[in-house]
């Protein structure tokens, strides 16, 4: 086996939350499961005290982010509006990326074939690690979505999912964060 890409919360990582808006999240494909875990997501990421990035693509046509997700997130987070697919295309959302220190992101949202997909690549372009959240991305049409993360993979893209990447990242039972983080699981 290859040297594994394990993260930790000591790992220079970040998360980006792209484009989970009022007028296009509900026309994506199994939207009520994606937010699910994308509130799964929200929750455990304020006990890990990384940095969360957010944002939003022509939210004067596509609407702010889906309230139920809003309301999880803490002041911390920084919040980009943005006309470019990638995130890191758009100089005021780069700048917001590249201030984080981040060398490592984990991606969530939509669409997974357009957004998502030109910001993970833009982030591999500039010498970062990308890991996708399977479960936390999604498209309007599932073939779009799945053909983005078969792409993304062979680009070098880690594919995990919500779970496996929180597990990772709290890595032992019965310490204090796992205590808070556990009950979340069953929800």
């Amino acid at each position: 086996m290859q040297d594994y890409p394990f993260v930790s919360l000591d790992s220079e990582l970040a998360l980006a939350l792209i484009d989970v808006q009022e007028k296009l999240f509900p026309l994506t494909y199994d939207h009520e499961t994606v937010g699910k875990r994308l509130r799964l997501l929200l929750q455990a990421w304020k006990r890990f005290n990384l940095p969360l990035v957010v944002t939003e693509q022509y939210p004067a046509g596509l609407g702010s982010t889906v309230p139920e997700l809003r309301s999880l997130m803490e002041q911390q987070q920084l919040f980009g509006e943005k006309l470019t697919f990638s995130c890191v295309a758009d100089a005021g959302v780069c700048a917001l990326l590249d201030a984080t220190g981040a060398d490592t992101w984990v991606l969530a949202g939509i669409e997974t074939h357009v957004c998502v997909f030109q910001t993970a690549v833009d982030l591999l372009r500039a010498g970062k690690q990308v890991i996708l959240l399977r479960d936390a991305v999604s498209s309007r049409r599932p073939l779009d979505r799945d053909s983005a993360v078969e792409e993304l993979r062979h680009l070098g893209v880690r594919i995990t999912t919500v779970e496996t990447l929180l597990f990772e990242l709290i890595r032992k039972a019965g310490t204090p964060l796992f205590k808070t983080i556990a009950p979340m699981f069953k929800s």
